[in-house]
């Protein structure tokens, strides 16, 4: 999460590597949707109470939410993609560079959260797969 600049898409990556929407986020927080999207919007201050419970939400430090270091989720979530992109391409007996491999792992956990956050806990091997064949 560190090239994130602001909370509210801090807020966005956590929620999505949790596999929740924003209505199931602002369930556990207790407080409605709308004023969850004030907080992800960068509208409104998170205060203190949300972000203690944020980090019991997402097992992690207040510090890490706030600045932005890697959250143990997204950190979580590029290993699983990893070892997934790993095990297709010994699968495929296909041999590309480090380069090549970090922008399909790239390219899949942008698309799991931007495209299916409720599922963004399985990448699809098809979807790798035709990443792989298209920089081969």
């Amino acid at each position: 999460m560190g090239d994130i600049s602001s909370l509210g898409e801090r807020l966005a990556v956590l929620r999505k590597a949790a596999g929740l929407s924003q209505n199931d986020l602002a369930d556990r927080l207790e407080i409605s949707r709308s004023s969850y999207q004030y907080y992800e919007r960068n509208e409104r201050d998170l205060p203190a109470s949300l972000l203690l419970k944020l980090c019991q939400i997402f097992d992690d430090d207040a510090h890490r939410i706030l600045t932005g270091g890697p959250s143990p989720l997204v950190l979580n979530r590029i290993e699983e993609i990893a070892s997934l992109v790993e095990e297709r391409l010994e699968d495929l007996d296909i041999d590309i560079s480090t380069q090549a491999r970090w922008r399909v792992i790239s390219k899949v956990l942008k698309d799991s959260f931007r495209l299916r956050p409720a599922a963004a806990q399985s990448a699809d091997s098809h979807e790798i797969d035709s990443l792989l064949r298209m920089i081969r």
